[in-house]
């Protein structure tokens, strides 16, 4: 039995060789270039010469359960200085690999710069050709690794979006999209992630969503550049100081000349006005108006949430709850139930009128689909038109919110054949199959997790009183297990679950106090079983 140590010493205000580092003798006497010698010669030469650290190390090993003791001797040509050494472990054919040979290999740090600008560069180039993490590059494969195959996947499984080139081309405009991550991974912090790997960006935000399948119906080849709304790229920030998406760069639906430019509802009306294709798809032909169509959907989305938070004295979570609650109800029942003395007989009260506003507005959903079906199978007729963008988006996120539990609504999980709206099924499998829609989701797959961990990270972060991350987190593993998409990330990095990670993730929870139920936990366990070893490859 053996094992390695690693022992870091940083160089700042109380480090003894702060005035070496600052006067430069530790650098002519101890680097490892031949240039870094310097200096003239005489006795302060004879002095660097002999100079050298010693370190010495003792320890108490909590592993191997002994005493550690160490030393180690520097001298001359035993520090490199600006450079880092040589990352040992990397990916290929999906499959971690340790190079060993790189063990005492180091990279001057302006080689490593370049790099990082080549891998930069790389990764424009990818984004221009439509080469989109997650099957974004057009493929639908049930993987969900689209064309690109594994490599497509986690090429950008790190990191956001990066900057497009500017400007963009003529005609064909940026649009930041709002994505999310079905896990952030450990790095993220998160009980929601259950040691699940982090995960690739997938494009989720409905005002966003919108905004492209506008375009997309109307024959806007544009570029769709992903913004992670968790924790959004530096250089978009920068680039649009809300940083808040969507925006556009570029027309139609931009404005020529002045960079990234927000407002959904604005970038709707400029690319409308000066593209012929988007001014058709944006004609009404629906026999309902499109604020009736957006109230629905809010009832759907919100009439399974607001549940969740009732009752929260947080101050953000009650100022949400109070909107999802109008939203849902309309403002003078939400005011008279806000406004009650008896607190919890009133919340419960809204929990009940709630989730029976989300199956009534799917009963009124699905008379409108079932008349549909009959005109050409949207609301539009033969093809989609503003109502059925907005339907079509919220049909998209209520099943993921049902089938995964989040929405607090009994037989969710059924999904919406369960709750008799057969309709709304079919419905989305319509739009799924089109065109506009692999454009702006790359995927034909009727699910996402990415939803699910959202909505659960938004709803734990403002009520953690009434709904914390452990209550919703079975939600976030069972959509991650049903997510076609993330199951070929895992597949792709070839992580099967073994009993040691297993056991360290009871032994972790135990630890912490946060088992859930018994049956819950198991569920959980059984659902999450291919999510966790995957991590070690990330």
């Amino acid at each position: 039995m053996s094992g390695v140590h690693t022992v870091a010493h940083a160089i700042n205000e109380a480090s003894p060789l702060k005035a070496l580092l600052d006067s430069g003798m530790l650098r002519r006497a101890m680097g490892a270039d031949e240039s870094d010698a310097g200096g003239e010669g005489g006795a302060d030469t004879r002095r660097l010469s002999r100079l050298s650290i010693h370190a010495v190390v003792q320890a108490f090993d909590n592993v191997y359960g002994g005493d550690l003791s160490a030393t180690r001797s520097y001298a001359k040509a035993s520090v490199r200085f600006s450079a880092v050494f040589e990352d040992m472990i990397g990916m290929a054919n999906g499959q971690m690999q340790i190079s060993w040979d790189h063990f005492n290999t180091t990279i001057p740090l302006e080689v490593l710069e370049q790099r990082n600008a080549q891998g930069k560069e790389k990764r424009r180039q990818a984004l221009l050709q439509g080469q989109r993490a997650s099957g974004q590059d057009g493929g639908s494969g049930k993987d969900g690794r689209g064309k690109g195959g594994s490599e497509s996947v986690l090429a950008f499984a790190q990191e956001g979006d990066p900057e497009p080139p500017m400007p963009p081309a003529a005609g064909r405009p940026y649009i930041s999209c709002g994505a999310a991550r079905a896990s952030y991974g450990d790095t993220g912090g998160s009980e929601l992630d259950a040691g699940a790997p982090r995960s690739a960006l997938v494009q989720y935000c409905p005002y966003s969503t919108r905004l492209c399948l506008l375009l997309a119906e109307g024959g806007v080849d544009f570029v769709l550049v992903k913004i992670d709304l968790t924790d959004v790229q530096g250089w978009y920030k920068a680039a649009f100081v809300p940083g808040d998406a969507p925006a556009m760069c570029g027309a139609p639906g931009g404005v020529e000349g002045e960079g990234w430019v927000g407002g959904s509802k604005e970038c709707r009306e400029r690319a409308a006005a000066a593209h012929p294709g988007v001014a058709r798809a944006n004609e009404v032909r629906s026999p309902v108006r499109e604020e009736e169509v957006i109230s629905l959907g809010e009832a759907l989305i919100f009439g399974g949430l607001a549940p969740r938070i009732a009752g929260t004295a947080a101050a953000k979570g009650s100022k949400v709850f109070a909107f999802m609650l109008k939203k849902t109800l309309g403002v003078e029942a939400a005011t008279a139930l806000l406004e009650r003395a008896d607190t919890a007989a009133a919340m419960e009260e809204a929990r009940a009128a709630c989730r029976a506003r989300l199956l009534a507005a799917i009963a009124e959903v699905s008379t409108l689909l079932e008349a549909a079906e009959a005109r050409g199978g949207f609301l539009g007729g033969d093809t989609p038109d503003p109502c059925d963008i907005n339907l079509g988006g919220t049909v998209y996120t209520v099943k993921s919110l049902l089938e995964s539990g989040l929405a607090d609504v009994p037989n969710a999980t059924g999904g919406l054949a369960a709750l008799g709206a057969q309709s709304l099924e079919r419905y989305l499998l319509r739009w799924v199959q089109r065109k506009s829609w692999l454009q702006v989701f790359g995927s034909a797959e009727p699910f996402n997790a990415v939803i699910v961990r959202s909505f659960a990270n938004k709803l734990s972060t403002m009520a953690p009183d009434v709904c914390p991350a452990e209550r919703v987190r079975a939600s976030c593993v069972r959509a991650r297990h049903m997510d076609p998409r993330y199951q070929g990330m895992l597949r792709s990095m070839g992580g099967q679950v073994s009993p040691k990670t297993k056991a360290k993730r009871a032994l972790s929870m135990m630890m912490r106090g946060q088992a859930e139920k018994e049956g819950e936990e198991e569920e959980e366990e059984e659902l999450d079983d291919d999510s966790q070893d995957a991590a070690i490859c990330t």
